[in-house]
């Protein structure tokens, strides 16, 4: 349960907040990853920013109550009633002018419990203990000329939630933070392409290549945490699809085209579990054959 804060206090400006972060003009992966959609939702993303979402609410408040707890109680507020009325309004006013995110009882209490589940399991504490968090690292990626395609270079930019001396740690909440679905979650979302490029633009700005850890807690209780770290392969295929994606990037820019999915009409395939059987050859028993006859 949270303490009441108290109604006077000082709000927590820390030395580089994430709003200092979001005006370097660099391009960061939670934009560059529109473009895995397609390239007319990149241009959307740019041009309209990104929504908001109940995931990404608890996301942020477990991450600050996890890494920064001391800073929780400045940076969050509990409004316990419905959310209606003016008393409502005139709260929700006070807090957006001193940029405070307001949260249910109920949203704060998870985080908290979220935070608590992971600075008591050894090995996700052995990571977190002595890191610095919220970094932001600034690095340019130069891509020579190949294959016909032009050299280019990219300001870049990454916010590590914690680096410290076993490597970048990444917190993550999931639904499902087994070995087999957490790893359909880092494909589905493309966590390793991530993890791929704050490896490498720590390592461009640092000269240091640190492992990458994923610190995984799951939202229903109860609350089980996993650390999961990254193989060499992991970080190769997700280095070769952010790769890809600048190079899109690129030439979307370049010629100002920003297609959807296709540029063209395309034939429509059904997912194969959803097609009949059409290799029936290969399927049948030899033995009964026959009865195709």
């Amino acid at each position: 349960m949270l303490t009441e804060r108290p109604k006077k206090r000082l709000l927590y400006v820390p030395p580089e907040t994430f709003e200092d972060y979001i005006e370097i003009p660099a391009l960061n992966w939670s934009t560059l990853k529109w473009l895995s959609k397609s390239p007319a939702h990149y241009l959307h993303a740019t041009t309209n920013g990104r929504p908001d979402t109940a995931t990404l609410k608890r996301g942020r408040a477990t991450h600050v109550a996890t890494l920064e707890p001391e800073t929780f109680a400045a940076r969050y507020s509990v409004w316990p009633h419905p959310r209606r009325g003016k008393d409502w309004e005139e709260f929700e006013a006070r807090m957006l002018s001193a940029s405070v995110e307001v949260l249910k009882r109920g949203e704060a209490e998870l985080a908290q419990t979220l935070a608590l589940a992971v600075r008591a399991h050894q090995p996700a504490a052995r990571y977190l203990t002595g890191c610095l968090t919220e970094q932001t690292i600034q690095w340019t990626h130069r891509r020579p000329e190949v294959n016909g395609l032009e050299g280019y270079e990219v300001a870049c930019k990454g916010r590590l939630d914690a680096v410290g001396p076993e490597g970048i740690v990444d917190l993550k909440t999931a639904r499902d933070g087994s070995p087999t679905g957490f790893a359909r979650e880092v494909i589905r979302l493309e966590y390793h392409v991530q993890a791929a490029w704050y490896v490498d633009g720590y390592r461009e700005m640092t000269g240091r290549e640190l492992p990458w850890a994923w610190v995984v807690v799951e939202v229903a209780a109860p609350h089980v945490v996993q650390v999961y770290r990254a193989d060499e392969e992991t970080l190769n295929l997700g280095r070769a699809r952010y790769r890809e994606l600048l190079d899109l990037l690129h030439v979307c820019q370049r010629d100002n085209f920003w297609p959807g999915y296709a540029a063209t009409e395309m034939p429509l395939q059904l997912p194969r579990w959803a097609r009949p059987l059409d290799d029936a050859e290969d399927t049948v028993d030899p033995d009964l054959k026959f009865l195709e006859d």
